[in-house]
């Protein structure tokens, strides 16, 4: 909202395409997670018992996605209007190389969400959970696939301003301002030095761009892709840059700490938790500590096994065995302290930490 606020106000005056193009970014496409994401919380909490039969948040999500604007050729013919399913389909229409259609990738994850969430009707307690979390896994498989045509935008707007490619706006900076708003905080949980770096160039002294660094900032854009759960080989390249489009190299899995390499298997995987943890500690300062406790539970960069979508740092911390666990709840019951609901109190600011 603020940054919606911010354009409406913004000294340079009002322009309805920058206006309905912040609303569609920002408003829309949160909204329309925040319907996915509520779907999930309504399974595994029991509400889908008591909702009305007709009723199921995955709707609300693909009525904010699609709007009116379902016609491909009217999509097509579209300029600043539409839906987010036209807007992304206006993103992908630059691109050449994608290897998925974004738009038919979340079609296909709505309908099995929406599915899901009737499946949910009825099971018990522990199956809830289940289904819930693997709903809450499919949820991020959509937003996922949303940022796609966000990041495409992106480097749409960052070629302009780098004189890549020619565009028929004299002016594009307004709008690499608000694409590098609405993708570099995902930058800032993986890299903080990145983030700072390009939120300098691209936001507090985009006036005075240097397109010599466009290489720079592309290499270093792509290669925290996986910060934004996208891919490469989803986004594809930029039809109109041509040849002059650098090869995309997303940063791998690590294959060796400092000098130790481990054994090929899902440790590379592990050293993502650290991930897990800024996430955690990014929602708390927002005050969204109810959000950095499912993380810390259920887990966000870390697929793992156990029946759950994700490993998570809660699970690991208590996956001992039966040997250590008995060292760990002597240790518990001698000090009184029951140390993963100290964990939890600090997390969502309760108990002995409420004043936090």
């Amino acid at each position: 909202d603020t940054t919606v606020q911010d354009e409406f106000n913004k000294s340079s005056g009002y322009d309805p395409k920058l206006t309905a193009e912040t609303i569609r970014v920002m408003n829309i496409w949160m909204a329309m997670t925040t319907e996915l994401y509520r779907s999930t919380a309504l399974c595994r909490n029991g509400y889908v018992d008591d909702a009305s039969a007709s009723f199921n948040p995955v709707d609300f999500a693909a009525a904010l996605y699609f709007g009116t604007a379902t016609d491909p050729d009217l999509v097509n013919s579209l300029d600043s209007n539409g839906s987010l399913y036209a807007w992304a389909k206006r993103a992908g229409n630059q691109f050449v190389d994608e290897s998925v259609g974004v738009n038919d990738e979340i079609i296909s994850k709505l309908k099995d969400l929406q599915k899901s969430f009737q499946d949910c009707r009825g099971l018990s307690d522990e199956d809830r959970e289940r289904k819930g979390l693997t709903m809450r896994d499919s949820a991020r498989e959509i937003t996922n696939l949303m940022m796609v045509p966000m990041v495409q935008n992106f480097l749409d707007h960052l070629a302009s301003q780098s004189g890549l490619i020619d565009e028929d706006s004299p002016d594009q900076r307004n709008f690499m301002v608000l694409y590098s708003l609405a993708t570099l905080p995902y930058i800032s949980i993986c890299d903080e030095d990145a983030y700072d770096n390009l939120f300098e160039d691209l936001i507090l002294e985009l006036d005075s761009y240097d397109s010599g660094t466009f290489n720079d900032h592309m290499e270093t854009f792509q290669g925290k892709y996986h910060c934004m759960g996208v891919r490469c080989d989803q986004v594809g390249s930029l039809a109109a840059a041509g040849d002059n489009w650098p090869q995309c190299q997303e940063d791998a899995a690590a294959v060796s700490f400092a000098g130790y390499t481990p054994t090929p298997g899902a440790a590379p995987k592990m050293s993502k938790i650290d991930l897990d943890m800024s996430s955690i500690l990014a929602f708390i300062v927002m005050g969204a500590n109810d959000a950095a406790y499912d993380v810390y539970n259920n887990g966000w960069y870390v697929r793992g096994g156990d029946g759950k979508p994700f490993q998570s740092i809660g699970t690991m911390s208590t996956q001992l065995q039966s040997r250590a666990k008995s060292l760990y709840e002597m240790f518990t019951e001698n000090d009184g302290i029951d140390y993963t609901q100290v964990t939890r109190d600090a997390i969502q600011a309760t108990g002995a930490f409420q004043y936090t």
